[in-house]
């Protein structure tokens, strides 16, 4: 965190619908390569301050996630049922853009997706590393 802190490059953060980083990169399609949009410009993370995260840690399927879908819309929870805050999301994205920033050349192959998301419904690997971090 000191790092992303003591960067002398920018790293934004706005109000929006969902709470995302956006790193400061931009795909060429001619050359097939990333360029930087800006060289003092890390990225963007979107924060929605209303919103938090709801999971379950049980296996993750579709069956599961209908389940918990319900349970949110009825306000009856069971007790493996949670709720991160918007500020732990917060964390969970600059976290990414720490990632970013600091091992930019591995966090690409992190971001590789999944064919189809783990049991865990991680979706790559920059997803699980990120989540990790976030919760030790």
């Amino acid at each position: 965190m000191q790092k992303i802190i003591d960067d002398k490059r920018v790293l934004s953060v706005t109000e929006g619908e969902a709470t995302r980083f956006y790193m400061g990169l931009s795909y060429n399609e001619k050359y097939k390569n990333w360029n930087l949009k800006d060289p003092m410009d890390i990225g963007k993370i979107t924060f929605n301050s209303k919103k938090g995260l709801l999971f379950n840690n049980s296996e993750y399927n579709d069956e599961n996630r209908k389940g918990l879908i319900s349970r949110y819309e009825s306000g009856k929870f069971n007790k493996e049922d949670k709720i991160n805050s918007p500020t732990a999301g917060l964390g969970h994205e600059i976290i990414h853009a720490g990632n970013f920033l600091l091992d930019n050349a591995n966090y690409f192959q992190r971001n590789e997706p999944f064919s189809s998301p783990n049991k865990n419904g991680f979706t790559n690997n920059e997803e699980i590393r990120t989540t990790i971090y976030l919760i030790r």
